[in-house]
């Protein structure tokens, strides 16, 4: 879990032995030519990047959590199915935790890179936006700047990939959802022009509260590099 903290960031890992310290490693490696990593950028990374900074659509914020409308569903899942193939082909160990099937690895990339929509039968996406009521707790802009190491929930016939960002946990499911669990759960469609995101408070996210616990842990032990400022 990485915090911005004075012009590099907060570093926060459950190593019992790892203090809570400062961190330059921006998590990056390289993984396409120029040309592939300029339409990256162009037809996937500018338009998901846009909507969640409230430049591209309109973001209506609700007490059950918000509505995203006048966007382009499909596209804002293949943003996030773009950024889960950058972490599953990452050779930093970070992002171990990305795995994909190779034959859905290669199917992904070459439709990203054709500017295409992955097949809506699988892959299947879900977007809840982080919430913190315990008093002193994580401000939504401290949600925002969070950015944290995927991890996986093993299902017997499927897994979940999450991670969060821009203030949302992301949840990929890999292959593929039941349909009786696609009926229940909000999916990211391929298609539309409305994505509703569900609250989800902090303490029910067992990977981001364990670290916060953990964090916290340390501080008060000692196990820290940081200084008050």
């Amino acid at each position: 879990m990485l915090r911005k903290g004075g012009g590099s960031a907060v570093r926060v890992t459950d190593d019992p032995a790892t203090p809570v310290q400062r961190d330059s490693d921006s998590w990056k490696t390289h993984q396409l030519c120029s040309a592939c990593e300029a339409l990256m950028n162009d037809e996937w990374d500018s338009y998901g990047i846009a909507l969640f900074q409230g430049r591209e659509g309109k973001c209506r914020p609700t007490e059950a959590g918000v509505t995203f409308a006048y966007v382009e569903a499909g596209r804002l899942r293949m943003f996030v199915l773009a950024v889960l193939w950058r972490m599953s082909v990452s050779e930093h160990p970070a992002y171990s935790n990305a795995h994909l099937p190779a034959d859905t690895r290669d199917e992904l990339r070459r439709t990203l890179l054709a500017r295409g929509r992955f097949r809506a039968s699988a892959l299947h996406v879900t977007l809840e936006r982080l919430h913190d009521t315990t008093p002193g707790g994580f401000s939504r802009n401290q949600f925002k700047e969070m950015v944290m190491a995927p991890f996986i929930r093993l299902h017997a016939n499927y897994y979940a990939i999450g991670f969060a960002m821009f203030g949302f946990v992301v949840q990929v499911y890999v292959p593929s959802l039941p349909p009786k669990l696609r009926r229940s759960l909000r999916l990211v469609g391929s298609t539309g022009s409305i994505v509703f995101a569900p609250l989800l408070e902090f303490t029910a996210c067992p990977e981001l509260f364990n670290l916060g616990v953990t964090a916290l842990q340390k501080t008060v032990t000692g196990l820290s590099k940081l200084k008050d400022r």
